[in-house]
């Protein structure tokens, strides 16, 4: 018999809500054995990308993008990798870089995306992405489409393993 138990790891980006939310579940848990005998159980993780549209102003300088809500709140990212074109603003930003959660907001001519890569304390990982349309201009990003990917995949653990 398997027990499953749903991951409540969630990180949100309170900025970007309404522009470009990016939402993921990966790790963690503690589910309980149905039989004492059984030498391995499985916990499912969700990860999920979503982009949402909106138009956001934005300021590049250097390796660093400073996005502004239509609010007035700001959010600084590094860049991770530089993408041909000819506005700055084009590659991919670092929304996070820790062990169970990689997350990538790219711009590209023509399209924003968000690219989450889950991993799992065992190794197993899965990446889950949404892209949009954009109309990008030297000042402003209009992401002109909403859509999300969600992708749940299993970890085995070991029973006893934290």
């Amino acid at each position: 018999m398997t027990t499953t138990t749903t991951i409540a790891l969630s990180l949100k980006f309170p900025l970007l809500v309404g522009a470009i939310a990016l939402f993921v579940a990966c790790g963690g848990g503690d589910p309980t054995p149905t039989q004492p005998t059984q030498p391995t159980q499985r916990q499912d993780a969700t990860c999920s990308a979503k982009v949402a549209a909106s138009t956001l102003g934005y300021v590049v300088n250097g390796d660093q993008l400073t996005l502004k809500a239509p609010n007035g709140q700001t959010l600084t990212l590094k860049r991770a990798q530089a993408i041909p074109g000819d506005r700055p603003v084009y590659g991919q930003w670092l929304l996070s870089n820790e062990a169970t959660l990689r997350a990538i907001m790219q711009i590209a001519p023509g399209t924003v995306a968000t690219i989450a890569t889950c991993r799992t304390p065992d190794g197993r990982h899965t990446e889950a992405a949404a892209a949009s349309p954009a109309r990008i201009t030297d000042t402003t990003i209009e992401i002109l489409e909403s859509h999300e990917e969600r992708l749940t995949f299993s970890e085995p653990l070991v029973d006893g393993a934290e």
